[in-house]
């Protein structure tokens, strides 16, 4: 069986590839392709057969044009000029002999071992750690097949999005917002049966009023006739 440490990485190179999650489905079989010898190199050529891997690189581009975009995804805060220097890195080791899946094994394995306070690379790093805490989180914590993309949509570089995007695939922050909601009905209930009670004692009071000066009014018309 694989060690938490190699379904780690093999999480990492399926959040590189897809930007989503593993699924329990995909990780249990690359997981048994590692168990069977494969290495991570050879699980990564696999991820770049994939569907969703070359719908967002289809095979006609270009070693420069996979580049540009792959950097889009892993370092997006670049700048023009330092997009344009890591283009010409990626695109020469390319053409040099290195395949996609090369780049993917390098690029998990720098992010990943990268400091979060890194000045150039950090919050990059940070992405990338955190996009595969909520990945594990997702497939191996929750076991879930479903949502592979969606799960980790709205993670960033800050930390609190890791606890946010869990809150989301376990359900929990739905359940807080339903009970929130539930809680602000009752107070609503309680404040709006209150607020008819009051008006209906003003009501009474002042229908009760209305009645008794109209019987004083009609008495005293009464003993004037008499």
């Amino acid at each position: 069986m694989a060690t938490s440490t190699t379904r780690t990485d093999i999480i990492e190179l399926v959040v590189l590839a897809t930007g989503g999650a593993p699924g329990t489905t995909q990780l249990a079989k690359l997981v048994t392709a590692s168990d069977g010898g494969a290495t991570l190199s050879e699980i990564a050529a696999t991820l770049t057969t994939s569907a969703a891997f070359t719908a967002k690189y289809p095979a006609f581009q270009t070693p420069a044009e996979f580049a540009a975009e792959f950097l889009d995804v892993i370092v997006p805060g670049w700048t023009a000029t330092q997009k344009a220097e890591g283009v010409t890195i990626i695109t020469g080791l390319i053409n040099g002999g290195m395949s996609q899946a090369d780049v993917l094994v390098a690029s998990a394995d720098f992010l990943s071992d990268t400091s979060t306070t890194d000045a150039n690379f950090g919050d990059s790093a940070a992405l990338f750690q955190n996009r595969t805490a909520v990945a594990e989180y997702h497939t191996v914590t929750l076991e879930l097949d479903t949502d592979l993309t969606a799960a980790l949509a709205n993670v960033t570089s800050d930390t609190a999005t890791v606890a946010a995007a869990n809150g989301v695939v376990d359900g929990s922050t739905a359940a807080a917002a339903a009970e929130a909601a539930a809680a602000a009905k009752v107070i609503a209930d309680a404040a709006a049966a209150e607020a008819a009670a009051a008006a209906k004692v003003i009501a009474d009071a002042a229908a009760a009023a209305e009645a008794a000066a109209a019987k004083v009014v009609a008495d005293a018309a009464a003993a004037k006739v008499v």
